[in-house]
Parts: C-alpha cells; structure tokens; sequence
C-alpha cells in the first residue's frame, strides 16, 4: 500500500512513501464511504493515481564503449559510423552531433 492514513482528517489521501514513476506508472484505488445511518449506505469510487515523470534518470550509450576506424585521406562528410543511447525516463534522446575538425 502506498497511501498513509494514519491519524489523518477524514478525506486527505497523503503518500507513505516516495513513488518511481519508472517502477510503477499508474495506481488504481478502491475508495468506499459509509454512513451511520441504519439501514447504512456505502457509495464507491474508483481514483486513479497517474505517477508523472520527472528527468531523474541521465541516458545511457549502447554500447557504453565505441571504437571506429577511419582510412586517412577521406573527404569531409564521410560516414563514420552510429552511436545510440536510451534513457529509462519516458522522454526521448536527442544525440547531439558536435562538429569538429581532426588535425
């Protein structure tokens, strides 16, 4: 259970621990409320918790290591190769390409 309820008002829903939008994304409550009365009455509702993501998760090379070989004397602009990277936030990743002339 994620939820505290413990000497709290009637109604306020606090959390009993921090939430990882990676572990779990979404929780789907059962909620009831019942009165006193005699015959007593019980109404429900279904609450849904969407945990949001926060950037706490830097991306990761695939592999984390690249070598690539390059023949001299190639004109400017030749392919050299691919790198990749994924990041276990839901964002995407951007690879930025950085120009930069070997001499």
């Amino acid at each position: 259970m994620f939820l505290s309820h413990c000497h709290l008002p009637p109604g306020l829903l606090t959390i009993a621990h921090s939430l990882d939008h990676e572990h779990e994304r979404q929780y789907n409550l059962n909620i009831s409320a019942s009165d006193h009365g005699i015959p007593q009455r019980v109404a429900y509702q279904v609450l849904d918790i969407v945990v949001e993501d926060v950037n706490d998760l830097p991306p990761q090379f695939d592999p984390s290591v690249y070598e690539m070989n390059v023949t001299e004397h190639l004109p400017p602009a030749t392919f050299v190769g691919q790198v990749t990277a994924t990041d276990g936030d839901s964002g995407m990743v951007y690879i930025r390409e950085e120009q930069k002339h070997l001499t």
